[in-house]
């Protein structure tokens, strides 16, 4: 985000570190309050919704061309991102009906998370140099990759939990 700030929208070094100051300061209270809808509707109701309006805000990232839209977009990024960020190993537990395999697939879900964090910064330096330092083709493979994974909760969801939307799950 800060790079972005500084290469794209032209912000200062000090102002890129306050977005970054933002991105997570905005994401202290988007992590709490998750937890009160999840008590309603449960855990993967709650999830699925949450990674589906990241998914928009990432496709909308590709829109930011001015320092208050840069500034509304890192808001509205940074409370959905720690929404599901916070929601996750939530999930993963809740898919296990044995509480004596938590920690195996917590263990396994943030291994293939690990590849992910290993890999995307490389991924993203090499496509910033496809298009002559523009941004686009990172923001959007982030937002591909944001929409596989929204698949894959959601076809998650259906073959643990079915297809209708009004259970609790």
């Amino acid at each position: 985000m800060g790079a972005f700030g500084r290469d794209v929208i032209g912000l200062t070094y000090a102002q890129s570190d306050n977005i970054v100051i933002i991105l997570n300061g905005v994401g202290i209270p988007a992590r709490i309050l998750p937890g009160f809808l999840v008590v309603k509707y449960g855990v993967n109701n709650v999830f699925l919704p949450l990674v589906f309006i990241n998914t928009i805000i990432i496709f909308c990232w590709l829109a930011v061309k001015d320092v208050s839209g840069f500034y509304t977009f890192t808001i509205f990024a940074g409370m959905f991102a720690a929404s599901w960020q916070g929601m996750f190993p939530t999930c993963i537990a809740n898919l296990s009906n044995d509480i004596t395999k938590t920690g195996t697939r917590l263990g396994m879900a943030f291994t293939v998370i690990s590849i992910a964090g290993l890999t995307g910064g490389p991924i993203g330096g090499a496509l910033l140099g496809t298009d002559h330092a523009s941004y686009m083709p990172a923001q959007v493979w982030a937002a591909a990759t944001m929409v596989v994974g929204l698949g894959f909760a959601i076809a998650v969801r259906g073959v643990k939990y079915g297809w209708d939307w009004r259970a609790k799950c």
